[in-house]
């Protein structure tokens, strides 16, 4: 037999061929192929009587440790790279949510790029938001546009909320 691994206890040997009998996957019967080519064979040391030695092949492991919530290297660096790139996307879309913010806040402020009407209506990024004017008792109408912007999360730093 060509071990082709050994765990750090020795009690499980992994080997590209199983050749004792049955020389067959306990779960799933697969004999293998050539040397080196397919599965492999994971032995616990264990043989049964009137059976013979009980092999597991990888693919059985692997749908074992997948129920009990384990992966594979493969399975793992996947996920990794994954959560790499929806990292990336979730940093994109607060940058865009930002600029909304700015800008919702400039022009609730009446900044169109030349600044405020005057210094008094400026709302800073960082004003909390039990310190922002509150909106007027009448309801607004199309004509009066819009008075007042509240912080949808409760965060105070923000004025649009991509929930």
């Amino acid at each position: 037999m060509q071990l082709a691994q050994n765990s750090p206890s020795g009690r499980i040997k992994i080997y590209d061929v199983a050749m004792a009998s049955p020389g067959k996957c306990a779960i799933c019967g697969y004999a293998g192929g050539e040397a080196g080519i397919g599965r492999q064979f994971i032995d616990i040391g264990w043989n049964m009587e009137d059976y013979g030695a009980v092999y597991f092949c990888t693919d059985c492991i692997l749908e074992v440790s997948n129920y009990l919530g384990y992966g594979s290297p493969d399975q793992t660096a996947k996920l990794l790279t994954e959560n790499m790139a929806l990292s990336d996307r979730i940093v994109e879309l607060e940058n865009e949510r930002n600029a909304l913010n700015r800008t919702v806040r400039d022009l609730f402020n009446g900044r169109s790029g030349t600044g405020a009407r005057n210094e008094s209506e400026v709302l800073p990024e960082t004003t909390p938001a039990s310190k922002r004017p509150t909106p007027r008792s009448k309801p607004i109408t199309a004509k009066q546009g819009p008075t007042n912007v509240s912080d949808v999360d409760g965060d105070s730093n923000d004025i649009i909320s991509l929930g």
